[in-house]
């Protein structure tokens, strides 16, 4: 029994933020910026530049740190959660529910909550599944439950090496090894997942929170179910290895 789990993520507003909290977030992004190319031209731009506009590439840094946010629970918003439940090999039981406006996450992150209790009430604990979930789902699901004082139903499973509790397709691939990540539609192409053979490719997520912010959740609804579909594709390859050899065993 295997509860898939994807989140969709939009930034938060950088403006609005304590200062201490700006210069946290720049310093952040720059540092990630430095690791790629330290000679790289926006280097040289400052936190208060930036804010009275007087950096040469602002669109450019804008999408940097926008990034960073959605990408980083403290400075993120969760605006649509996809789950899929599947037994068996059997097709996959999607649910996707996407917040219309920022105000609308609380109920969004209650609704999870409440579903996952009613669920593990009646069937039972599952094994859940993720892509990136031990670096960036769970944790983002538990800050912004935390910050809306939102009171989860139970503890999400978030240990390494324990795939019959937590999955995380990203990371058991690749064996915990930074240098064998790869992106979700690399690991589709690779195993010759994407069905037509043409490979696939999920939308840019800045157009999509772009989308969002303009009252289209669709876009945002229709990527959480493509990806779902996805990750139970590679979940049917690699559950005999991952999951049901070891339960076979017991």
């Amino acid at each position: 029994m295997y509860y898939i789990i994807h989140i969709a993520t939009a930034f938060q507003s950088l403006k609005a933020m304590p200062r201490a909290i700006q210069e946290l977030i720049w310093a952040r992004t720059m540092s990630d910026l430095r690791k790629k190319d330290q000679a790289h031209p926006l280097l040289s731009a400052t936190l208060d530049q930036y804010l009275v506009k007087e950096v040469t590439d602002p669109v450019a840094l804008t999408a940097l740190l926008k990034k960073k946010m959605a990408l980083t629970p403290e400075f993120g918003h969760v605006i649509g959660i996809g789950r899929a439940l599947a037994m068996n090999g059997s097709a996959p039981k999607l649910t996707v529910a996407v917040a219309r406006v920022i105000d609308d996450e609380k109920d969004l992150l209650q609704n999870f909550w409440q579903r996952l209790r009613l669920f593990t009430k009646e069937r039972g604990i599952p094994t859940y599944v993720t892509w990136n979930g031990l670096g960036f789902t769970f944790p983002f699901l538990i800050e912004r439950s935390t910050v809306l004082g939102v009171e989860p139903s139970c503890i999400l499973p978030r240990a390494r090496f324990q795939p019959w509790k937590h999955l995380d397709l990203f990371a058991e691939l690749a064996d915990y090894d930074p240098h064998r990540f790869m992106s979700l539609e690399s690991r589709l192409a690779l195993w010759d997942l994407n069905g037509n053979g043409n490979g696939h490719h999920f939308a840019d997520h800045d157009v999509l929170t772009e989308q969002w912010r303009k009252g289209n959740p669709k876009p945002v609804e229709e990527n959480l179910t493509l990806i779902l579909e996805a990750l139970h594709r590679i979940l049917n390859r690699v559950a005999p290895y991952f999951l049901e050899a070891r339960n076979n065993g017991h």
